[in-house]
């Protein structure tokens, strides 16, 4: 029985060690690609292109490694083979001209990593019990990305302190590829009688487990669309104030970032599946890359930025390590390379198209609409009918007459809050559905019905409210209670006569509570007074 390393078996921490050389390599040449293709003439569309259809493909390709890792008395050859043709291509990529050549050889370079990935997954599987598969993929994800960290350093200073050429760069990258090679004369794979597998074209022969987390994940890659697009968010956010070079720079410096709360976090991210479940962990995992590009979507300051590339990792991650474990627990041990590629097909197919949307959104619309799409889109007001309220015994039910779209109806339609704030807005809001889903804070109209224990009000009763945080303005009716002390809760008054409903709704409920002065004098902050106050 051959030697462990960190609890698992020596031939992990060989394919681990591959990867880390491997990415090594990669990581160097990816921080730097998007800054490559836009300077040989892309744009939005061809950087989502290139990695989309790049990652896609070779996903694509993983169906038929995974059917053939399967039938064949050895899964080695195929992953040494995607090895050597990966570090080939990335040499003709590093000699682009146009963007279109970096284009095929990227999608080439990728070929071998849909050649590799399905088999070393499945051997990954087949070197670790289920008890500590998780931890086995940890372990490997951890080296595969402590490479990635190594790479993104090297890239980072080979660009600014030796100030290299990004071409240059390129070039060494990929010559460091081929020293992964020699370690497979160390991998020792016993032979073991071919596999009765599917080609696994279909969702046939699997369980509804297994067809359950496929959607789920191929759900996922519609919206995660390729890394690039979050460097290119960085150096915009940059280029306001520093040089190019410095944009780059720090843009490099924040993907390090990312990759070393990767790296962290791979092997206790595999281990705490092993322990608490991977379906919750996974879901955990897909509900913070949906907080991230929200919060890519409304960056403002730099400190915000570097959260965001630490919590991209933290999705990183979740997803890659959890995803992978739990496609191999789901699927038939008879078929598992072949289920594998299935996985990583469908979801590579995903990412092609997410890719490509996001994309078109980049250069159309702007960088916020491309990881709105990744999180989902703001803009989903609606015009619906609903049950007319019926006020209770302290409540006024009031007919509405006018209400306003202020700042606080915006920041909750868009989620453009702090950071520190999102969580806990999320919570109170809806995590997956709104709470309170009719919105709008102000409003001016004439009481209809009242409760019996109202005494302030009457019908007929022309007043104008704030519901606070309640909302529930935007309608044709609204209850709110007679008598509140919190302006959370709503607060209701009469309405002056000298005053029209528009102007008593806009001017005198939220807006003119914080654009009145302050016991020392001063504006509260946030608001203008407007020009139809007249105090």
């Amino acid at each position: 029985m051959r030697a462990k390393v960190l609890g698992v078996s020596v031939n992990i921490a060989i394919l681990g060690a591959v990867s880390f050389i491997t990415d090594l390599s990669s990581e160097m040449i990816m921080p730097l690609l998007p800054f490559f293709i836009t300077a040989l003439g892309g744009a939005g569309v061809a950087i989502g292109l290139i990695g989309g259809l790049g990652d896609g493909l070779a996903s694509l390709l993983q169906v038929f490694s995974g059917y053939w890792s399967d039938k064949l008395p050895r899964r080695k050859p195929l992953v040494f083979i995607g090895y050597v043709v990966s570090s080939l291509f990335k040499l003709f990529l590093a000699l682009s001209l146009v963007w279109q050549h970096v284009l095929a050889a990227r999608v080439l370079e990728r070929v071998g990593k849909g050649l590799r990935t399905a088999p070393r997954d499945a051997l990954l599987a087949d070197f670790a019990d289920e008890s500590i598969r998780g931890k086995a993929f940890g372990l490997h994800r951890a080296l595969d990305t402590a490479g990635a960290v190594a790479g993104s350093v090297a890239a980072l200073l080979l660009f600014w302190f030796l100030g290299l050429e990004i071409r240059s760069i390129l070039i060494v990258a990929a010559v460091i590829a081929f020293a992964a090679l020699p370690f497979f004369w160390w991998l020792k794979e016993p032979p073991r009688a071919p596999q009765k597998a599917t080609m696994a074209i279909t969702l046939r022969g699997f369980s509804g487990r297994f067809r359950l987390f496929l959607f789920a994940s191929t759900t996922f890659g519609l919206a995660n669309f390729t890394y690039m697009f979050f460097i290119l968010r960085a150096h915009d956010f940059f280029s306001t104030g520093y040089s190019q070079k410095e944009a780059m720079v720090a843009a490099i410096g924040l993907y390090v970032l990312y990759n070393i709360v990767y790296t962290v976090l791979a092997l206790p991210v595999g281990s705490l599946s092993d322990r608490f479940g991977r379906g919750k962990l996974l879901a955990a995992g897909y509900f913070l890359f949906c907080l991230t590009c929200f919060g890519f979507a409304r960056v403002e300051s730099w400190t915000l930025l570097l959260v965001l590339f630490g919590l991209y990792g933290v999705v990183s991650a979740i997803v890659e390590t959890t995803q992978r474990a739990f496609g191999c627990d789901l699927a038939p041990v008879e078929s598992r390379g072949a289920a594998l590629g299935l996985m990583h097909t469908c979801t590579g197919l995903a990412v092609i198209l997410g890719s490509l949307i996001a994309g078109q959104l980049w250069d159309l619309v702007g960088p916020g609409a491309t990881f709105f799409y990744g999180a989902g889109p703001p803009e989903v007001l609606q015009l619906k009918e609903v049950a007319k309220p019926v006020p209770k015994d302290n409540e006024v039910l009031i007919k509405i007459h006018a209400t306003t779209c202020h700042i606080g109806d915006v920041r909750v339609r868009s989620f453009n809050v702090p950071f520190w704030q999102k969580i806990p807005f999320r919570l109170y809001l809806g995590l997956t559905k709104p709470k309170r889903p009719i919105l709008g804070m102000e409003l001016a109209g004439e009481i209809e019905s009242i409760g019996k224990d109202v005494k302030r009000f009457k019908i007929g009763d022309k007043v104008f409210a704030c519901t606070g945080f309640v909302f529930g303005a935007y309608a044709q009716y609204r209850c709110l209670p007679e008598d509140s002390k919190q302006i959370k809760n709503g607060m209701v008054a009469i309405k002056p006569s000298n005053m029209t409903y528009e102007e008593a709704a806009a001017g005198v409920t939220t807006g003119g509570r914080y654009s009145l002065p302050s016991t020392s004098g001063q504006k509260l902050p946030g608001c203008v007074v407007p020009a139809i106050l007249k105090w």
